[in-house]
C-alpha cells in the first residue's frame, strides 16, 4: 500500500518534503524481498519523476541521480515482471531528460545491458529498449551507437537473443535514416530472415509491416516483397502461418504497383485454402476480414474482381469474429467501390444478412450505417430506414450501446431521405431513443432533435411564398415534433420534465431565437415554479448553460472592439444565445423565484447574482416542502416586440386547466385546410397525463436471443410514448399489461432509471 501511494503523496507535498522524507523510500522498497513490492516500485517512479521535472534544476538532479540509477538496478531483476516495468518506466523517464545527457545517463544503461555475456535476458531486454529508445535518442545517438549494438545482438548465439532482435527493429528503421538502412539495418535483418531456427524467421515475418512503414518503396519492393514470398514458402508451417497473418498489413505499406497478382494471391488464401486445423482456418479468415478493407485501398476499385469471391465467401463464414470484421467495414469497402454501377447489387444484399445477424454484427453495420446508406441510390436507401425501428424491437433492451450508436448518427440520418419525408421517416426513432432509459442515449439523441426542427422550420420557410403541399405538410409537421417535445413539460414523472429541460438547453445553442421563444420559452417558465427540487435545478443549470467558449451573457459582443476579440483566441466570434435570454424580464422573473431554494439550485443560480445585483440569493432547505420555495403562481410570458407572436400560459377555469394562448390575433386565412404557420403547438394539447401505471423488476428482461422479436421490456417503454409509434412484428403477442412480478408504484420507476443508467441487471428484491 504504501509504494502504491509514493507518487500521489509527493503530488501533495512541497518538494522540500519529497526530497528529504520520499525520496529516501526509495532505496528501501527497490531492495524488499517481494517482487511485487519492487514492480509497484517502479511504476510510481515515472510519476515521481514528472514531478520532480517541474521542480527547476534541483529536482532535475533528483531524476538523475537518484531515480534513474533505481531504475537500472531494477532492469537487471531476476523477476521478468520487474525488468518489463522497469523497461517501460525508462522510456517514461527518458523523456523528461535533456538531449545532452541522455547519452551519459541512458544510453550507458542499455549499452551494459547489452554487454552482459552471461546472462541472456539482460541482452533481450537491451533489444528492446534500443527499439523504444531509439525515438528519443535521436539519429546521431542511433548512427554512432544504437545500430551497431542490434547488428551485433542479431549476431548473437543465443536464438532468443536473435529473436528478440527480430521483433524490435521498427522504430530503429525509423530514425536511422536511409543510408544506415540500406547498408547496416537491411542486410542484417535479411540475415536474420534466413537464420536456422524457425523462431526467428517467425519473428522476423511477424515484425515485416511494421518495418515496412518506415523505410522507403525502394527498400519495400527490393527487400521486404523478397523476404515476404521466401517466407511464404518457409518449410515451418508456423512462419508461414505468422506470414499470411501479416500479409494484408504488409500489402497495405506496399505502392499499388509492387503488389503483384502472386503477393495477393497469399492473402486471398486465407480465406480459401484450409489447413487442415479448423481452429488455424478461423483464425486466418479473421486475419483477411479484418485487413481487407486496407487491401482493397491499396490495390483499387480496378481490381476489384480478383478479390470478390474471397470477400463474399468470408460473408458466409460461420464466425462470429470474421463477421463482425466485415460488418464494422463494410461502409469503408462501399466507400472505396462507390463509382462502380453494380454498387447497390453487391453490398445490399449482404447487409441484409448483416442487420439481422447477432447483436455483435449488427453493431459493427450499425455504427457507420448513415454512412453506407448515403453510398446508396435515394430509392434504395430511403427504403432502409423504416428498418431502423425495427431493430430497437428486436435487440436486447439491454444493448444500449446499439441504440447509442444511432443516436449518434442522427444528424446525418435526417440527411437520407427527402426533407419533406423526414418527419414521417425518423420522428418515430427520434422520440424512441429521446425517452430511453439509459441516459447517455437520450443526451446524444438532443442533437438529432434539433436538426429536425431547423431542418422543417427552414423547409417551412423556403416554401413561404408558394404555399403549396409541401409547404403545409412542413407546417404541419413542425407542429407536430414540437407539440409532442413540448408534451415532456406536462409529463407525469419528473424525469420527463428534467429531459424537456436538458434538450432546451441544446436547442437553445441550435435554433433560431424567434423559433425558440414561440416555441419552448414557456416551458421554462413553466417549469421554474415545479414542486420538485431536482426539476428546478435543471431550469438553473440551463439558464447558466453557456460554454466556456462563450462569452458570458453580461458582455455585448458587439460592443467589443477588434483587439479584445482578437487577444481571446480561445473564444467564439459570436454572441451566446444565453445574451438575448437572460436579458428578457421574465427569465429574471425566473432567477428571483430561484434565488431563495435548495442548495443544487444555489449552487448554479448564483452564477446570475451579477446580472441582477439587487436581488439578494439564499440557500434554504426545501426537505418536505410541496411546493417551490418562490411561489407556484406561473409566470407570465410577455410580448417583446408587437411583430413577433408569443403564447403565454393562462388559466382557463378552476381547475387550473392550462393552455397556451397566443397574445397577438392574426387572422386566419378562409380555407379550412390552411394552417397558420405562426402558431405553435400550446403544452395543454398534447399533455403526457396518462392513467399511472405500476412497474415492475420483470418490465425489463434480458433476452436470450436476437431474434427473440419484441421484449416485453422495449414493449413496456413503447407504451410510455405519446405519438404514433409502428406496431410490433405480428408473429409476437405483446402482454397488455408488464408481467405480474414484486410490483411498486410508478415512483420506482426513479430507481430502476438509475439501475440501467449504471449500466447493471436491476437485482431481484
Amino acid at each position: 500500500v504504501h509504494a502504491k501511494m509514493l507518487a500521489y503523496v509527493a503530488s501533495n507535498q512541497s518538494f522540500d518534503i519529497v526530497l528529504s522524507q520520499i525520496i529516501p523510500l526509495l532505496e528501501i522498497f527497490a531492495n524488499d524481498h517481494e517482487p511485487a513490492i519492487r514492480q509497484t516500485l517502479v511504476e510510481q517512479l515515472g510519476p515521481l519523476a514528472k514531478y520532480c521535472a517541474k521542480n527547476d534544476e534541483v529536482g532535475y538532479r533528483a531524476i538523475l541521480d537518484r531515480i534513474l540509477p533505481i531504475i537500472a538496478r531494477l532492469l537487471e531483476d531476476t523477476k521478468p515482471e520487474v525488468r518489463h516495468t522497469s523497461t517501460v518506466t525508462l522510456v517514461e523517464v527518458a523523456n523528461l531528460i535533456r538531449p545532452d545527457d541522455l547519452g551519459q545517463h541512458v544510453l550507458t544503461i542499455v549499452l551494459r545491458l547489452a554487454h552482459e555475456d552471461d546472462k541472456e535476458e539482460m541482452r533481450m531486454t537491451a533489444s528492446e529498449l534500443l527499439n523504444m529508445l531509439a525515438e528519443c535518442l535521436g539519429q546521431d545517438l542511433c548512427r554512432q551507437f544504437v545500430i551497431p549494438e542490434v547488428v551485433s545482438l542479431a549476431e548473437d548465439p543465443v536464438f532468443r537473443v536473435r529473436k528478440s532482435t527480430a521483433l524490435n527493429f521498427h522504430n530503429i528503421c525509423k530514425v536511422g535514416g536511409e543510408h544506415e538502412l540500406f547498408e547496416r539495418l537491411m542486410p542484417a535483418f535479411v540475415r536474420l530472415s534466413k537464420d536456422d531456427m524457425y523462431r526467428v524467421r517467425r519473428a522476423c515475418a511477424d515484425s515485416l509491416s511494421d518495418i515496412s512503414k518506415h523505410v522507403s518503396d525502394d527498400i519495400r519492393v527490393g527487400v521486404l516483397v523478397e523476404i515476404f514470398l521466401r517466407l511464404t514458402q518457409d518449410p515451418s508451417k508456423l512462419v508461414k502461418q505468422s506470414v499470411l497473418q501479416q500479409s494484408g498489413m504488409f500489402i497495405a505499406t506496399l505502392p499499388s504497383r509492387a503488389v503483384s497478382e502472386i503477393v495477393l494471391g497469399h492473402f486471398c488464401s486465407m480465406a480459401g485454402e484450409p489447413t487442415g486445423d479448423m481452429t488455424v482456418d478461423t483464425e486466418l479468415k479473421h486475419y483477411c476480414a479484418y485487413c481487407f478493407p486496407a487491401v482493397l485501398q491499396t490495390i483499387g476499385p480496378n481490381r476489384w474482381k480478383e478479390v470478390r469471391e474471397v470477400y463474399h465467401s468470408l460473408t458466409k463464414s460461420r464466425s462470429v469474429n470474421v463477421k463482425q470484421s466485415l460488418a464494422a467495414s463494410l461502409h469503408e469497402i462501399a466507400r472505396i467501390l462507390s463509382d462502380r454501377s453494380d454498387l447497390e447489387e453487391e453490398f445490399v444484399p449482404v447487409f441484409e444478412d448483416m442487420i439481422q445477424d447477432s447483436e455483435e454484427v449488427q453493431m459493427g453495420v450499425i455504427k457507420n450505417l448513415a454512412v453506407f446508406l448515403s453510398l446508396l441510390s435515394e430509392p434504395c436507401r430511403v427504403s432502409y430506414l423504416p428498418v431502423l425501428h425495427d431493430i430497437l424491437h428486436s435487440t436486447n433492451p439491454f444493448n444500449w450501446r446499439l441504440r447509442q450508436s444511432l443516436a449518434v448518427q442522427l444528424p446525418e440520418l435526417l440527411d437520407l431521405p427527402p426533407k419533406h419525408e423526414v418527419y414521417s421517416m425518423l420522428f418515430p426513432l427520434i422520440m424512441t431513443l429521446l425517452q430511453d432509459p439509459v441516459a447517455g442515449v437520450r443526451k446524444e439523441t438532443y442533437k438529432g432533435v434539433a436538426k429536425l426542427i431547423l431542418m422543417l422550420h427552414d423547409l417551412s420557410k423556403q416554401s413561404d411564398n408558394n404555399k403549396n403541399e409541401i409547404y403545409l405538410k412542413a407546417v404541419q409537421d413542425l407542429d407536430s415534433v414540437i407539440r409532442t417535445i413540448n408534451s415532456l413539460v406536462l409529463g407525469e414523472t419528473y424525469q420527463l420534465r428534467q429531459l424537456w429541460l436538458e434538450l432546451t438547453n441544446r436547442l437553445l445553442r441550435e435554433l433560431p431565437q424567434e423559433l425558440f421563444e414561440s416555441s419552448f420559452l414557456e416551458g421554462i417558465l413553466r417549469l421554474t415554479t415545479d414542486s420538485v427540487c431536482n426539476v428546478r435545478v435543471a431550469v438553473a443549470s440551463l439558464l447558466v448553460g453557456w460554454e466556456p467558449e462563450d462569452y458570458p451573457p453580461w458582455v455585448i459582443f458587439s460592443e467589443l472592439d477588434e483587439e479584445t476579440i482578437n487577444s481571446n483566441t480561445n473564444m467564439r466570434k459570436r454572441q451566446s444565445p444565453w445574451t438575448w435570454l437572460l436579458s428578457r424580464s421574465e427569465i429574471h422573473e425566473c432567477i428571483e423565484r430561484l434565488s431563495n431554494d435548495d442548495a443544487d439550485v444555489y449552487n448554479n443560480i448564483i452564477k446570475l447574482q451579477r446580472l441582477l445585483p439587487n436581488v439578494e440569493f439564499n440557500k434554504i432547505s426545501c426537505r418536505g416542502k410541496k411546493s417551490a420555495p418562490g411561489g407556484d403562481t406561473l409566470i407570465q410570458l410577455k410580448d417583446r416586440d408587437s411583430s413577433t407572436k408569443f403564447r403565454s400560459f393562462k388559466d382557463n377555469n378552476e381547475d387550473g386547466n392550462i393552455s397556451l394562448k397566443e397574445s397577438n390575433n392574426s387572422s386566419r386565412s378562409s380555407n379550412s385546410n390552411s394552417v397558420n404557420s405562426s402558431r405553435r403547438p400550446s403544452f395543454e394539447e398534447n399533455s403526457m397525463t396518462s392513467p399511472k401505471r405500476r412497474f415492475s423488476i420483470d418490465t425489463f428482461p434480458i433476452s436470450s436471443s436476437p431474434n427473440n422479436g419484441v421484449t416485453s421490456a422495449m414493449a413496456t417503454h413503447m407504451t410510455d410514448l405519446k405519438y404514433p409509434v409502428p406496431p410490433p412484428p405480428p408473429s409476437i403477442d405483446l402482454p397488455a399489461f408488464p408481467p405480474k412480478a414484486i410490483e411498486g408504484d410508478v415512483e420506482d420507476l426513479e430507481e430502476l432509471l438509475n439501475t440501467l443508467d449504471m449500466g447493471r441487471r436491476p437485482s431481484s428484491r
